[in-house]
């Protein structure tokens, strides 16, 4: 609410919301200078792990930034507002989360295209050594009703292949390291694989 008719960095104006989570928000905005329409991720500022999520956006963008691919979801800036609340600039995908369309698909033709669009994905991500570690319908969205146009989302608990793990101590470690302890159980419980579940280290498999 107090975001909506800004313009922040004097290019992004804000026009409404479009979801919120337990860490901030997601706004429909306009990108002015390119008169096309953009979501942004907008962090909130207080809390005890406020921090630690700042630096998970920063890494999530320049993550994201790396992998360019139609069935992942694009990342064209990150920034901060006046008030100091770190955002994230993503192209916006006009459609449905995946969560009620794969329930309620016509066949199961429907569901393999999606998963095919996910593999797909993931390989594009894998290539460029980029683990997503929370998937599940909810991260997925699907442009107008085909499968094949889906869309993964949401690489907030990203973390990078082949490299050690580090603490997520104030300024332990550059923007991409991947700020999760060892032993530490990250993603959704319902979906995650068994070693994540065990805080053990994940691999492309695990995706």
């Amino acid at each position: 609410e107090g975001l909506q008719g800004q313009v922040l960095a004097e290019r992004y104006r804000v026009l409404g919301p479009l979801g919120e989570g337990a860490m901030g928000q997601v706004w429909r905005a306009k990108q002015l200078l390119l008169d096309r329409d953009v979501a942004l991720k907008v962090l909130h500022t207080q809390g005890p792990v406020q921090s630690r999520a700042r630096r998970r956006l920063h890494r999530e963008a320049r993550l994201v930034a790396r992998i360019s691919h139609p069935n992942v979801v694009q990342v064209f800036d990150y920034g901060e507002t006046d008030g100091g609340a770190p955002y994230l600039v993503m192209e916006l995908v006009d459609g449905c989360v995946a969560t009620g369309r794969m329930a309620a698909a016509r066949s199961v033709g429907e569901v393999v295209d999606a998963a095919a669009c996910v593999l797909r994905a993931l390989e594009a991500a894998h290539e460029r050594g980029v683990l997503h570690r929370d998937l599940k319908p909810a991260n997925m969205m699907l442009r107008g009703d085909e499968p094949a146009a889906l869309v993964l989302l949401d690489f907030g608990i990203a973390a990078i292949l082949n490299e050690e793990t580090s603490t997520e101590e104030e300024g332990a470690g550059p923007a991409d390291s991947r700020l999760t302890r060892e032993g530490a159980v990250v993603g959704t419980p319902l979906y995650m694989s068994p070693e994540q579940a065990r805080g053990q280290t994940a691999t492309e498999r695990s995706d």
